[in-house]
């Protein structure tokens, strides 16, 4: 307090009239401090709200991905199956034979004409 009767908060920089008790001075300062925390604590709510929307967003691509991943898995699955019942019913092992040589004889070729050609 100064000598008119006034004080004069620096902190806040708020001059108090003449009159005032220091506790009606510290209940207005306190009063000033709940509201900034109200204020923090509803900033914080907000990003709790956003950082949750973002999880269930992200949760729900998450799930997305994995149905899909298991679908080709069954197709892949299906894929394999048919294919190996095609090779057994056929005599097929000497058909994988003759595909496995065709390709590598197909790679041989690809890499002598694009080592000529250079």
């Amino acid at each position: 307090f100064s000598s008119n009767g006034t004080s004069f908060d620096p902190e806040n920089g708020v001059r108090y009239g003449g009159g005032y008790s220091t506790q009606e001075v510290l209940l207005r300062q306190n009063d000033d401090k709940i509201v900034q925390i109200k204020g923090h604590v509803g900033a914080l709510k907000l990003m709790s709200n956003q950082i949750d929307d973002e999880l269930q967003r992200q949760n729900q691509f998450l799930d997305g991905l994995n149905n899909e991943f298991e679908r080709t898995s069954s197709l892949l699955a299906g894929a394999m199956r048919k294919t190996s019942n095609l090779l057994s019913q056929s005599g097929g092992t000497n058909y994988l034979w003759y595909f496995v040589f065709f390709t590598i004889f197909i790679f041989i070729v690809l890499w002598y004409f694009s080592g000529s050609s250079s």
